[in-house]
């Protein structure tokens, strides 16, 4: 993961996150195009977490996004904007 420390860019290891057990390393992003979905927000999608456990969840479930630091990149979407980034929660 990378995390935005001020103006720096930097890594940040698995060790180092707040809460493992809800924050998503990966997540299914193709979902609604391998099936039909009527919202993208209702679909259940599979998650691993940095914890090593998965889940089939919906990113309509995921903590609010929030508007990061570079606004040109458009609307915050959840697991992408997360509020504390690698040190905050996806999943309550």
């Amino acid at each position: 993961m990378i995390e935005d420390r001020g103006s720096v860019l930097r890594g940040v290891r698995m060790n180092e996150v707040r809460f493992p057990s809800s924050k998503v390393s990966l997540f299914d992003g193709e979902l609604c195009v391998r099936v039909r979905c009527d919202s993208e927000l209702e679909a259940k999608r599979g998650m691993l977490f940095l914890d090593g456990h998965a889940a089939l969840l919906s990113t309509g479930d995921a903590i609010e996004p929030v508007q990061g630091r570079l606004p040109d990149l458009g609307e915050p979407k959840p697991l992408h904007d997360t509020a504390g980034g690698a040190y905050g929660r996806d999943y309550p």
